[in-house]
């Protein structure tokens, strides 16, 4: 549920992707959806107060609750979240679209409910609409496919089960710290894989964790998964210590173990498809761009503080990807296309 920043009211769905309060009347707009409403002249400079805003806002976001960023497009002010992909705007001021927002469409037959297949099939569309990447093609390997993915399930779960049970306390104590990397015994470097920021924060590092893990559990192992997720939470945690060893804010999500997995997914298995923003790539494609973004975030938003995202531990838990991908395919050489040798 989504909670006015200024009344701290439920806001109601006022249509897809936008929600308006009915008491001060602001409205917050899925930033991905208001870009693509509007004209390439009203949209540009909303996209520059989006990726530049820099001034601490005194508005919690209505999704994560985090503090969000104030900055100002085309003489309006707004508020924005860049976690959430969400904008704020106070009464009357946000931009009416300048063509209708397009909804995914479906066959129907009378008054017939839609089939099984053209439920999945808007399921997909509306995933990719939100960034949120789906496997168009599963890889199959050569060897028998389909094990219950026991690491994925439970490591969701746990997962899941702290980010919705435990209180501030823990976050206190078992968050990493960028300017006490060892503390709590080093426990931190990997504690921290639990912990998250806000349901949308857990929600979204579950999804990732559910649709790359079964097929990293498949061809790495349990344990295999395990380690990836692990060590490339300790290896995300020490890069981001490097690159930012002052920075006072905690960090907290799995985001870096899931990009261990994410690394070594499209390693294994480069030529799965993958649907995202209504785009058809190859996993490896889907990487590749995946990890252009992050060297590009983490040097847009180089100074500390102007984001609570961190792109360098992204891109350490990445890098135990490609390298757990190396050492097992110098120990057991075999590709995507050829199971592991029997």
């Amino acid at each position: 549920m989504l909670t006015c920043p200024r009344c701290d009211r439920a806001l109601g769905g006022l249509r897809r992707a936008a929600w308006e309060c009915d008491g001060c009347g602001g409205r917050v707009v899925m930033f991905p959806v208001l870009r693509d409403g509007l004209s390439h002249a009203r949209r540009v400079p909303f996209q520059l107060a989006f990726a530049g805003a820099s001034l601490a806002s005194h508005l919690r976001c209505p999704g994560c609750r985090h503090p969000m960023l104030a900055t100002e497009a085309g003489g309006i002010a707004i508020d924005v979240c860049r976690r959430c992909q969400l904008v704020w705007f106070d009464r009357g001021e946000a931009p009416e679209p300048d063509s209708p927002l397009p909804r995914p469409a479906l066959p129907r037959r009378g008054w017939d409910m839609p089939d099984d297949g053209e439920i999945q099939e808007l399921w997909h569309l509306l995933r990719m609409d939100r960034g949120l990447p789906v496997e168009l093609e599963s890889p199959v390997p050569a060897y028998p496919f389909g094990n219950i993915p026991l690491a994925t399930a439970a490591l969701t779960l746990a997962m899941i089960a702290v980010g919705l049970f435990c209180d501030a306390s823990w976050t206190a104590r078992f968050a990493f710290l960028a300017s006490e990397p060892f503390r709590e015994a080093g426990i931190t470097l990997v504690t921290h894989f639990f912990l998250h920021g806000g349901i949308w924060h857990l929600a979204g590092n579950a999804y990732f964790l559910v649709v790359f893990g079964d097929n990293v559990e498949e061809a790495a192992g349990r344990a295999g998964l395990l380690v990836l997720a692990f060590l490339g939470a300790a290896a995300g945690a020490l890069l981001h210590a490097l690159s930012e060893p002052f920075r006072a804010l905690p960090l907290v999500g799995a985001s870096a173990g899931i990009s261990a997995l994410l690394a070594y997914y499209a390693l294994r298995f480069p030529s799965a498809r993958i649907g995202w923003y209504f785009m058809n790539l190859p996993a490896w494609g889907f990487a590749a761009t995946w990890a252009a973004y992050q060297i590009l975030f983490a040097q847009w938003f180089a100074d500390p503080g102007v984001t609570e995202v961190s792109a360098a531990a992204h891109l350490g838990g990445a890098a135990v990807g490609v390298a757990f991908f190396a050492t097992q395919l110098r120990m057991s050489p075999w590709t995507s296309k050829e199971g592991p040798p029997s």
